[in-house]
């Protein structure tokens, strides 16, 4: 009950920082149905970004993040489950198509092509390569502030479903 609860909790808190982080930052859509050179466009951008590697360390980051809260014995077929789930249902080449469309619908094709040629500099390089640094960062911080406050929370999730 205690893992479900955390994963829950942890779950429920993502989802809200992200819906939090999706009102202050999405900017309006540009088209309602994108074009299919917008579509290549964003193609281009996310392979000059890298994107496609970012996901699957992306996917590691979270199942060892996610694996930290379960038992050390359950730890590895956790793991192997998640990925087999990820590969059927998550891989890159099946989420690929929504991914280009979200970039499509918040960017014109003309920002993409400069998205695309700042991934190609020096810094877009860095910041590529940087992503998956940071992703694991901020989740250890989003985990550790939860952790040093998990009593009151606790208490705030008992008091709220009684």
């Amino acid at each position: 009950m205690k893992m479900k609860l955390t994963l829950i909790t942890i779950c429920f808190l993502a989802l809200c920082l992200n819906k939090s982080y999706a009102q202050i930052s999405d900017p309006p859509s540009v088209a309602s149905e994108p074009t299919a050179a917008s579509l290549n466009a964003a193609g281009a951008m996310l392979a000059a970004a890298g994107i496609d590697v970012q996901f699957d360390k992306s996917i590691s980051v979270v199942l060892n993040q996610f694996s930290a809260q379960i038992s050390e014995d359950k730890q590895d077929k956790f793991k192997e489950i998640m990925k087999t789930f990820f590969a059927k249902y998550c891989s890159w080449e099946i989420i690929k198509p929504a991914i280009c469309k979200m970039y499509a619908e918040q960017f014109t094709e003309s920002e993409m092509k400069q998205l695309t040629t700042f991934y190609k500099t020096p810094l877009g390089i860095k910041l590529s390569r940087a992503q998956p640094v940071l992703l694991q960062k901020g989740m250890a911080l989003g985990q550790q502030m939860v952790m040093l406050h998990k009593d009151d929370l606790q208490q705030m999730m008992t008091d709220g479903f009684k």
